[in-house]
């Protein structure tokens, strides 16, 4: 009987398993991390849109109102920066994406309850803020589309 037949089987089988484990792990991890770099991005585009003040009389009573078209582009700008998109909103060839797609962008300048219809929640609105969800694809092993939203606020209060 030929024992050293059987533990070479068995190598040959558990190697490529244990290799196997070690790419998943490392998959699921860098996926997340990924997706934490992704939701501050998305944080940080919302923020800098929110600061796009309508400039005029309101501004001169105290009254703080998002601009919107300027926020919109602040937004837009940030999120294309840093995701490596085209013009288009589109994934270029350097991006680790394979899709992006803005499902939900709203300049909300009225104060009280906001509900989305993408993400089917209310959410309680304090100040003049802006509503962001976005849904990517990366690309890695898993291909699991990943939806982040963000609302972020200008906080900005009158003295008045």
């Amino acid at each position: 009987m030929n024992k050293r037949g059987s533990l070479n089987l068995q190598l040959m089988i558990v190697i490529p398993f244990i290799i196997l484990c070690f790419v998943v792990v490392y998959q699921f991890t860098m996926t997340r991390s990924t997706v934490n770099k992704m939701k501050n991005v998305v944080n940080i585009a919302t923020n800098s849109g929110a600061y796009n003040v309508v400039k005029g009389t309101s501004l001169a009573q105290g009254v703080f109102l998002i601009d919107e078209d300027e926020a919109k582009l602040d937004v837009k700008n940030v999120l294309i920066k840093n995701f490596n998109l085209n013009s288009d909103l589109s994934p270029d060839n350097s991006s680790y994406l394979k899709t992006f797609e803005i499902k939900e962008l709203k300049v909300i300048n009225s104060i009280g309850n906001y509900h989305s219809d993408v993400m089917d929640r209310n959410y309680d609105v304090e100040h003049p803020s802006i509503f962001l969800v976005i849904e990517v694809e990366i690309k890695d092993i898993f291909g699991k589309k990943i939806v982040i939203d963000s609302l972020a606020s200008s906080q900005l209060k009158s003295k008045y």
